[in-house]
């Protein structure tokens, strides 16, 4: 078998923790891996769920005898080898200069978070909280071998998705760890060629509304119908995006997903994108005036939910459709747990991502507007303080699509939230 080879280029900082990330086993720096293949694996079979969720619908069984086709399992090698022959060049900094923007860099640490990014009172900046990132720019080779065509089509059909949609690495929802494909060399399965697999600017996301297989992604929506037929050949007719309830998982769909690309003009490069996306998303969230004289941040701004359930009677938590667990001041935190046992997480529904090149850039943003908490057993969500639970909460569905409907609404029409209450 012949390996193919794609050269993928960083678009926005990846940040993957390797096998060292802090040095705590002497690693030589210049030596630490900056992209596993691990990581791209693991993107690629979210991806690949989203694309066959098409064709399997709720029939969660189906969708990982599908998975298990393409990707393997313990007693299955996959029939598709994914290999890096040489790492990008890994960053080893925690001052970025990306960081070090004034009142931009506060609203790019506030995307990457607590988890990666801390305040330095000395040097009254954000910093990385532990080194090490594929800086924008960077190019590698992924090398890649096919022992089936048709696992193959649909490997690369989750790569271009990812590459279109995701990315790897940590805060990818946020739009770190961008990567496009800029080169093709080798064979490639059927339907792919070189022009159809590479990705970059903006022509793919001209006038997109809700994510659907289209192209050569509709033509790997065929195959997976096929394979689904001869995996289920009593199943019936292929599940058509007919979906009676929200999905249990993100999943391609014309109902139940949105997308819009920022109107106005168009940014100088990714930084600018995130940086504007950073302001836009605090101010979405927190939409409320601090009125209060103790408060030493700017802007003096904070979230309803602070007076109105924390400090009130309400049990309505709409922001926590926006992902959970939500951290406010004085310990408390609102958090997906089963009673007092373990604290579970709900990643945000929305997706940010700077897409562009050539000083043509553009905020991609869209959401799955699937199950807040799917399965039948769902986890409840309640107010914490001092590791105590204090009070159930409600988040519904329907907040989910509020809110996804509010931002892209907006991000569309090129509206700012910087100076209006909006949240309704």
């Amino acid at each position: 078998m012949t390996w193919t080879t794609l050269t993928l280029q960083v678009t926005t900082p990846l940040f993957n923790g390797g096998a060292d990330p802090d040095d705590s086993y002497g690693f030589r720096p210049g030596g630490e891996a900056g992209l596993r293949v691990a990581s791209i694996r693991g993107a690629m079979r979210f991806w690949f769920r989203a694309l066959a969720g098409t064709v399997a619908g709720p029939d969660l069984r189906l969708l990982a005898d599908l998975e298990r086709h393409v990707f393997g399992d313990a007693g299955n090698p996959s029939p598709v080898q994914l290999r890096i022959p040489a790492q990008p060049r890994a960053e080893r900094t925690q001052a970025p200069g990306f960081l070090n923007g004034g009142e931009r860099g506060k609203w790019l640490a506030y995307l990457l978070g607590q988890g990666l990014t801390t305040w330095n009172r000395d040097t009254r900046r954000f910093q990385l909280s532990r080194p090490g990132f594929v800086d924008a720019g960077q190019s590698f080779e992924l090398k890649l071998r096919f022992a089936a065509e048709e696992a193959g089509a649909l490997a690369l059909g989750a790569l271009r998705l990812c590459c279109l949609y995701g990315g790897f690495g940590a805060r990818t929802r946020r739009g770190f760890g961008g990567v496009q494909i800029t080169g093709v060399s080798g064979p490639l399965p059927g339907p792919w060629t070189g022009d159809s697999l590479r990705t970059g600017g903006l022509r793919d996301y001209a006038g997109v509304r809700t994510l659907w297989p289209s192209g050569n992604l509709a033509v790997c929506r065929d195959i997976l119908a096929g394979l689904r037929e001869k995996l289920r050949p009593s199943a019936g007719p292929v599940f058509d995006d007919e979906w009676a309830e929200p999905p249990p998982y993100p999943v391609l769909s014309r109902s139940r997903t949105v997308v819009g690309v920022s109107g106005g003009e168009a940014f100088g490069d990714w930084r600018d994108v995130l940086w504007h996306a950073g302001e836009q998303l605090r101010h979405f969230r927190a939409d409320r005036e601090n009125t209060s004289p103790c408060a030493s941040y700017r802007p003096k701004i904070e979230t309803r939910e602070w007076k109105e359930v924390v400090h009130g009677p309400s049990d309505r938590f709409g922001l926590g459709a926006l992902g959970l667990p939500v951290v406010y001041k004085d310990d408390y935190v609102v958090n997906v747990d089963r009673g007092a046992g373990e604290k579970l997480r709900r990643a945000s529904p929305l997706w940010l991502r700077a897409v562009g090149s050539d000083g043509n850039w553009r905020l991609l943003s869209f959401a799955f507007l699937g199950r807040f908490l799917p399965g039948p057993n769902a986890p409840g969500v309640h107010l914490w303080q001092d590791n105590r639970q204090r009070k159930a909460l409600d988040v519904t569905d329907a907040d989910m699509r509020s809110l996804a409907d509010q931002w892209i609404r907006a991000l569309r029409a090129d509206q700012s939230f910087t100076d209006t209450a909006h949240r309704t």
